[in-house]
């Protein structure tokens, strides 16, 4: 599968110097994602960009139309421990916690404001 960048993902949902809210997901993560996905939609939030740290993941929200983009950092020692079951506390389970830093990083780099957060936050007004 050929994904787009995350660069171009975020372009197509905001415009650099915009506000853009960024969560992640991995495989084992798909169910708080998908509520997560429930709640800031029914806030009217159109700004956000789902990153996903596995291809599985990528797939699942590519095909619900759900702005994704696959993180991929060559660079990062982490990469090579991701997994579809990086679950709590696991070596993969960290290694996404170290990525997630360097992922905003390269958002704000490019002009974005970003606001993270985990999948497992409710949003509510």
């Amino acid at each position: 599968m050929s994904a787009p960048s995350l660069l171009d993902v975020c372009a197509q949902v905001c415009a650099p110097g915009g506000d853009l809210v960024v969560t992640f997901a991995n495989w084992s993560h798909v169910d708080f994602v998908i509520n997560w996905l429930v709640g800031i939609r029914q806030l009217g939030v159109t700004s956000f960009v789902v990153v996903a740290l596995d291809e599985r993941s990528l797939r699942f929200f590519s095909r619900l139309g759900v702005p994704c983009a696959l993180w991929h950092d060559p660079s990062s020692p982490e990469q090579a421990v991701y997994s579809e079951e990086a679950r709590f506390g696991t070596l993969g389970f960290r290694a996404i916690c170290n990525e997630k830093p360097r992922l905003v990083l390269c958002l704000l780099s490019a002009g974005y404001n970003v606001l993270w957060t985990d999948s497992d936050i409710v949003w509510l007004r």
